[in-house]
């Protein structure tokens, strides 16, 4: 009868648990089943487990990897399962494989375990893993958990590096009594607000883990005084209480899924003790966070074939990320390749250049540099020069002028901004004895001096004083587990040495062949915090002044260059991809011509004390949008091409004082032909010098952003030039290096090519161009400008019915759709207040939805019809037969998006299609008073309902 009467006080302990969380949250103003308990089993028999799910409980914790891979497959398969504490990568795989029905992994703390798990739960096929990361707050050595200051970079690995996790929050655990501080909550909260700050998450959505069960209350009341009530039922109590059947944690969100059905729990009592566990299989609920069909319901869009086509694009999503991530380390350094394509200074006093074009059989540079010639500055041969991915890399090296001699050491480094640094004053030589003197402890540095040492000892210590001198000599060596145990007794007396103070420990308990290895915490902390001596290199590195004294540019600033190519095709000529100032051979007579009047690069790297400093931080994003599109080209009164300094001056405080928040440009990517309005893309990276420098673009940005206006650019995405001698098109001789080829490469009606946006290195360049324009030029906000021109084949000029399964039939370019959600998805990370706009004439379903729901991630899309209506009633309608209905429902449009629709009270495609505005239909074939009055007043009434 002992057994019941222990099983008894498992129950009795949970209920007085819940009874304090019922004050706590009374106490703090809110409701007590906003809550769920998880029981934490650690070393206790799965009879006392069953007795608590009986009791109504689903929810268990476990803190050893072995107990809840043998516990977990004889309980109920709707047992949620958390796993609590520090785990070890090796033991990712069995855990995830062997608990199918683990609902969140609380204690992430290192990169490594993160990927593992990140690349298990996709080899498995399961839903996304929540997990939470844990910190160090109290700063133990014994605790383990990541360092305040690095929890950030920790969090956005797990938010861009491991598609396959969900973020859910962080946690702590306390001091070694199991009791905390304030100053223990307040920097769990403080990681929390940098975080949330950082990646723009809602402090609600963000969950903390922290408080036991002596101080709970305390943490309760911290976050009383720290955070507002709506936000507190999103926060996260952990407890134990020392009773001996069971620990009892205390987590959020109390509403699980059994058998279809949602329970919610907040106590034992709330349950009959009577309720059974259920004996049949019972199915995996998906994870709540991601839900490739979740916008559906709320739209109303029952179609079974374009639900499972959303649900078949996400897994191609998933295998899109797997893909990305076996060649980039996360996806923001997939969306950061201008950091090392094109050109860029080295620190070594020469200029790096890369490019990619895989149909290529050489690479060089040709400019007024080196007299245009294509064999001075090339790539090597060899994968030296370029590798299997077909990226090529060229070294520019600084010239050494007359009468100075080469540096002391190969990796000497300059400091290309400020005049003088600290090489200057030291040698390098002297910098190598500080290093020697300051960094090695006594005795560290001893197998450094002699290397072979090491190497001999351990020779000994396997095969003795005169061991075998060739391999046919050896004799059959017994296992290391042996031989290490052999070891370690034959040495069990030795005196202390200054190796490392390491031990193996051997998993006995069943054969796995899985062995730990463990040192002294002193040491390994230690060993942590020795940093590599590269503080003492850069004592090396010499100012500017010394750089120009010693070195001509390799590429001066203001250089002209292009790439050439030796192709299938023959030698070619062409305007880097990546180039960021490009002078068209339209405007070449502006100019001092190149050779052969072509277009070229201009490589821009002007003194410091030249170069544009920033003066102004971004404007808030406002809650309303008050959009002014504008083109600088035509922005000025006289009949020239305006220019940026000009725009600046004369057009930003008119915007400004008509009271708008935001100008939206168009056509400022470098294009060709002028007559284009910019949409016909050249050069990507490149702001049009039809309009200044880059540095008076930054000027511009600059002062709108200090006149409080956010800017947003017209980006083209959609198509490009179709142009050879200075866009992309045949670029490396290849019809298909960026674009399709055959009949999808080209525009049917506007003569441009088209992306292929299923290439690995067509996404790298596309994404990054987006982060560009961010990180370069300090954009707020892009329009994705014809949508429809990339998501369909037939470019969108095709007749819609408005049935749901012609956004999902053959037509319908699915790697199309995967960019924008990961150029959505990878924005709003990286830049948390960003604006992205869908112009899409389509409306395709799930626009403005969040890509964890099923939708493309826009913030706004634009509604098109609005402008056309008008432009039609105005022109073709008498105004008696106007249909008010008509009006009204094209200006409110679907009512599941009305707050996230942009009207436009005119639209650019009237100049560029040849039409007209409002203004010169209403007014400028006004012949007499009455009429002009007509068109005054309709004008008037047209913006005032915009």
């Amino acid at each position: 009868m002992a057994a019941p009467a222990v099983e008894g006080v498992a129950v009795t302990a949970m209920r007085a648990v819940l009874h304090r969380v019922r004050q706590a949250a009374e106490r703090s103003g809110r409701r007590a089943d906003d809550v769920r308990v998880v029981a934490v089993s650690k070393t206790k028999p799965v009879s006392l487990i069953v007795q608590v799910y009986d009791a109504g409980h689903r929810c268990f914790g476990e803190n050893y990897v072995q107990e809840i891979i043998e516990k977990a497959p004889q309980l109920p398969e709707d047992i949620q399962w958390h796993f609590i504490g520090h785990l070890q990568s090796n033991k990712v795989k069995s855990l995830l494989t062997a608990v199918p029905n683990l609902a969140m992994v609380e204690g992430v703390d290192n990169e490594k375990v993160a990927n593992n798990l990140d690349r298990v739960v996709s080899n498995i096929g399961r839903q996304p893993l929540k997990i939470l990361v844990q910190v160090n707050t109290s700063g133990e050595e014994s605790k383990s958990g990541v360092n305040p200051s690095e929890c950030l970079d920790l969090v956005k690995h797990v938010k861009l590096g491991c598609p396959h996790l969900e973020f859910s929050g962080l946690m702590t655990i306390g001091m070694l009594d199991y009791t905390s501080t304030p100053e223990n909550f307040n920097t769990l909260l403080n990681c929390r607000s940098e975080v949330c700050k950082a990646l723009g998450i809602a402090e609600a959505q963000c969950e903390l883990s922290m408080g036991m069960s002596g101080d709970f209350e305390k943490a309760e009341n911290v976050l009383r005084n720290k955070v507002d009530v709506d936000f507190f039922s999103f926060e996260e109590f952990r407890f134990y209480v020392y009773t001996p059947p069971c620990k009892v944690f205390l987590l959020p969100d109390n509403k699980i899924k059994i058998n279809g059905k949602n329970k919610c729990k907040c106590s034992a009592t709330d349950h009959s003790q009577s309720q059974q566990r259920p004996r049949k299989k019972t199915k995996q609920q998906p994870d709540g966070g991601t839900d490739p069909v979740g916008f559906l319901s709320k739209h109303g869009i029952t179609n079974k074939v374009f639900a499972q086509f959303l649900r078949e694009r996400y897994k191609a999503l998933k295998d899109l990320k797997d893909e990305v991530l076996s060649r980039h380390i996360n996806l923001q350094d997939l969306a950061s390749g201008f950091e090392i394509l094109g050109m860029h200074r080295n620190v070594q006093h020469r200029v790096d250049y890369m490019e990619w074009a895989p149909g290529a059989r050489y690479c060089s540079l040709v400019g007024d540099f080196n007299g245009w010639s294509p064999t001075e500055n090339s790539a090597r041969e060899g994968h030296l020069g370029h590798d299997d991915y077909g990226y090529w890399f060229v070294i520019l090296e600084d010239k050494l002028r007359e009468g100075e001699e080469p540096d002391e050491v190969y990796f000497q480094q300059y400091n290309y901004v400020d005049d003088h640094d600290k090489g200057d004053e030291v040698t390098v030589e002297e910098v190598f004895k500080k290093a020697n003197d300051e960094y090695w402890e006594p005795g560290e540095d001893r197998f450094i001096n002699n290397r072979y040492e090491l190497v001999s000892k351990l020779y000994e210590q396997i095969f003795g004083p005169n061991g075998p001198q060739t391999e046919e000599e050896m004799e059959e060596l017994a296992d290391p587990e042996t031989r290490y145990k052999a070891w370690k007794e034959q040495h069990k007396d030795d005196p202390p040495s200054n190796l490392t103070p390491c031990d193996v420990i051997i998993d006995d308990r069943e054969d796995h062949g899985e062995f730990e290895v463990v040192t002294d915490p002193e040491w390994a902390e230690k060993f942590r915090n020795k940093k590599p001596p590269i503080a003492y290199w850069l004592e090396t590195r010499k100012g500017r002044k010394a750089w120009l004294k010693k070195y001509i540019p390799g590429i001066p600033h203001g250089s002209k260059y292009r790439v050439y190519f030796n192709t299938p095709m023959g030698p070619l000529e062409r305007v880097p991809a990546w180039a960021t100032y490009v002078i068209p051979a339209e405007i070449l007579p502006q100019y001092a011509e190149a050779d052969g009047n072509q277009a070229y690069a201009v490589h821009w790297e002007p003194p410091p004390e030249s170069a544009y400093k920033w003066k102004h931080k971004h404007p808030r994003k406002p809650k309303s949008l008050r959009i002014y599109e504008c083109h600088v080209g035509i922005s000025g009164q006289e009949p020239r091409v305006a220019t940026f300094n000009e725009f600046t001056e004369n057009v930003l405080p008119h915007v400004k004082e008509a009271g708008y928040n935001v100008i939206q440009l168009i056509g400022i990517l470098e294009h060709k032909d002028y007559f284009t309005v910019g949409y016909r893309v050249t050069n990507f990276f490149a702001a049009s010098s039809r309009y200044g420098t880059p540095d008076d673009f930054k000027r511009l940005v600059d002062e709108a952003h200090g006149h409080g206006l956010l800017v947003f650019l017209d980006i083209v995405h959609s198509y490009a030039a179709a142009d050879e001698m200075v866009g992309l098109s045949y670029f490396d001789g290849s019809n298909d290096c960026y674009f399709h080829s055959g009949k999808r490469g080209n525009h049917k009606f506007w003569g441009t090519r088209m992306f292929k946006y299923g290439d690995h290195d067509v996404l790298h360049f596309l994404l990054s161009n987006l982060n560009w324009w961010m990180v370069e030029y300090q954009i707020d906000g892009f329009n994705f400008h014809s949508l429809s021109s990339m998501m369909y084949t037939h470019n969108g000029f095709a007749a819609f019915t408005g049935d749901v399964e012609e956004y999902c039939n053959q037509y319908v370019d699915k790697d199309a759709l995967l960019y924008l959600i990961l150029a959505n998805d990878i924005l709003h990370v990286l830049h948390p207040n960003i604006v992205t706009i869908a112009e899409d004439v389509t409306l395709y379903p799930g626009l403005i939805e969040p890509t964890s729901q099923g939708g493309l991630g826009f913030d706004y899309f634009v509604n098109l019809s609005a402008p056309e209506m008008w432009l039609s009633y105005l022109e073709n309608v008498p105004d008696h037969d106007w249909s008010m209905s008509k009006i009204v429902s094209t200006l409110t449009g679907n009512r599941h998006s009305a707050n996230k629709m942009l009207l436009y009270a005119e639209n650019h495609s009237q100049s560029i299609s040849g039409g007209r505005s409002l203004a010169e239909i209403l007014i400028g074939s006004a012949k007499t008073e009455e009429t002009l009055l007509r068109g005054c007043s309709l004008h008037k009434v047209h913006l005032i309902i915009l």
